[in-house]
């Protein structure tokens, strides 16, 4: 990634660990955004805006480049997906 910076693709990010790393992150970026919007269906629109807030961060940290507000951006999602499934786990009925 060094000689063309703007070639740099966090998929391509070199080592495997490394990729495995950025896989784990789409798994839970993608994954949590599907899971946020599937509950929207049913807990309404508070999860389906974090849900989108999710899977936009998810699309940002597959463009954005290495040194840049990427570190940001996965707090974010990050606040937003647990936060937003413990409001979820909490609407939940007590199991006995």
């Amino acid at each position: 990634c060094r000689p063309r910076p703007s070639s740099c693709r966090p998929w391509k990010s070199g080592t495997p660990r490394q990729a495995v790393h950025n896989g784990g992150g789409a798994v839970q970026y993608i994954g949590g955004g599907v899971a946020l919007l599937t509950i929207a269906q049913t807990l309404g629109a508070v999860f389906r805006l974090a849900g989108a807030v999710v899977l936009i961060a998810a699309v940002l940290l597959m463009v954005l480049p290495a040194k840049s507000v990427r570190g940001l951006v996965q707090r974010v999602a990050e606040v937003v997906l647990f936060t937003a499934l413990l409001y979820g786990i909490s609407l939940l009925p007590n199991a006995g």
